[in-house]
């Protein structure tokens, strides 16, 4: 079986309008304290997000940033049941400077370089990853269908059988499949 799943390695940063609010008004999907917990734990990309990224007191700034990303963030976090007004929400990156450019851009960590991290990472709606994140949030729904018709197919033919081409069995390519379409469960891949 062909290997299928998009990979979102390589953005276009010629895409990147330089705004700052992806330094500015930084979402982690995880609570501090759960950070705190990781980094404790050597999760070395929390103990890096806390040495960089400093929470705000409260949602005044962001929203003067930014009013209608906080929305949609707040929304989000609500939809999830994961909103409690106690908790920072947004983070501002201690190493951007007053005209938006990081001054430790040659050795900036990784997860800057991975920003936006998937087609459904939310963005403000002016950032200039808008296009991409559509096309690749459409290839990755494109490349699940695929794999789920390969998988139905085969089972039409084979039944519970093996599948000559694979050299495996339909329930091995199953789960073979279930393995590369779970990590998008969260955006509905169970339904595409």
């Amino acid at each position: 079986m062909d290997e299928i799943v998009y990979s979102a390695k390589h953005r276009p940063q010629r895409l990147c309008k330089k705004c700052g609010k992806c330094c500015t008004m930084a979402v982690c999907r995880y609570s501090k304290e759960e950070l705190v917990q990781f980094s404790v734990c050597e999760e070395s990309e929390a103990s890096d997000f806390l040495d960089s990224f400093v929470p705000y007191d409260n949602l005044n700034e962001p929203q003067k940033i930014c009013a209608e990303y906080v929305e949609l963030v707040i929304n989000k976090l609500i939809e999830q049941g994961k909103y409690n007004e106690n908790e920072p929400i947004f983070y501002h990156c201690k190493y951007i400077t007053e005209d938006n450019k990081c001054s430790i851009y040659e050795n900036r960590y990784g997860w800057c370089m991975r920003t936006p991290n998937h087609g459904w990472t939310l963005m403000p709606n002016e950032c200039g990853f808008a296009g991409w994140q559509f096309a690749l949030r459409e290839q990755i729904k494109h490349n699940v269908r695929k794999l789920k018709e390969y998988l139905y197919e085969c089972e039409i033919l084979y039944g519970e059988g093996i599948i000559p081409s694979e050299n495996i069995t339909v329930k091995e390519l199953k789960e073979l499949v279930m393995e590369r379409i779970i990590p998008f469960e969260r955006f509905g891949s169970l339904n595409w």
